[in-house]
């Protein structure tokens, strides 16, 4: 399930622990897992000799991820790289914001937040924390993505405890780092 998404084979009991420590989000390919999977096929597509075939094959990588069945975030972030590679290669004039507002445009016009709407308000919060943050420190980036969690958490109805102030800043904090 953490690289599929396919969640038949995990047993009732161990969905329901999980969903008690609010963990269910890991049981679904997420952007964390593309830029995993991007690092290493990049890897490779970076040794590509020609600037061309290069910008080709990463257009082609990400372009495949298009068309898998389901998994809306990863086809959501594919399509946001994919918009960057073509801003870039054709040195376009268009804001990150732009670009982050055509990708969410563009995805729901195509269904993704039918077939997914709490993934949509998700990634649409968390990638507008980041982009609306990524110029400011790294501290600021961390208070704001925490913030995002925290106010989801309480729309959505989720207890907030004490101990997941600090759990939390910990967190933002570890993945601001890495990614």
């Amino acid at each position: 399930s953490f690289f599929t998404g396919n969640k038949n084979g995990i047993s009732p009991y161990t969905k329901k622990a999980f969903k008690k420590v609010n963990l269910t989000f890991l049981l679904s390919p997420s952007g964390i897992h593309l830029s995993a999977c991007l690092l290493i096929i990049m890897f490779f597509v970076k040794k590509i000799k020609f600037k061309w075939v290069r910008n080709l094959a990463k257009a082609g990588v990400l372009s495949s991820l298009l068309f898998l069945p389901g998994l809306e975030s990863i086809k959501r972030l594919s399509f946001l790289r994919l918009l960057f590679q073509v801003k870039f290669n054709l040195k376009m004039k268009l804001s990150t914001e732009t670009v982050f507002l055509l990708t969410f445009i563009i995805s729901f016009i195509f269904g993704q937040y039918a077939s997914s709407p709490v993934g949509f308000i998700f990634s649409f919060a968390f990638l507008g924390t980041f982009f609306s943050l990524q110029n400011q420190s790294k501290l600021l980036l961390i208070l704001g993505l925490f913030s995002t969690q925290l106010i989801l958490a309480l729309f959505l109805g989720n207890k907030v405890s004490l101990l997941s102030i600090p759990l939390g800043l910990f967190g933002a904090f570890l993945f601001t780092f890495l990614f």
